[in-house]
């Protein structure tokens, strides 16, 4: 059996393309590693195969969130890595702002 590594980004996130890679790198890592885990004999085709990728784009965390939804329920190792990115970054800004207030 062929597999394929599948990477959807969000470009509905305003995000530099530098900053989307980086992103898309993480996910592919973080996808190869749980799969590597969970399913190993996935993994081990996948990889001596020449680890095929695919980076599709949706249009909102709806539409994400649908694909995420499927994969799941078809078994499909799945990783957010630009779910976390982003959670991180709300979570320095919200700290930021709130320094800021204590700070006048």
């Amino acid at each position: 059996m062929d597999f394929k590594q599948v990477i959807v980004v969000r470009r509905d996130v305003n995000m530099g393309t530098g900053k989307i890679a980086a992103q898309v790198a993480h996910a592919a890592v973080m996808s190869a590693e749980k799969a590597r885990a969970r399913k190993r004999e996935w993994f081990d085709s996948w990889f001596k195969g020449g680890q095929a990728k695919v980076v599709v784009k949706v249009k909102s965390i709806e539409e994400l969130m649908e694909i995420r939804k499927r994969a799941e329920e078809l078994c499909l190792p799945v990783v957010a890595s630009l779910l976390q990115y982003l959670e991180r970054q709300l979570l320095i800004r919200q700290v930021l702002r709130q320094q800021s207030l204590y700070q006048k």
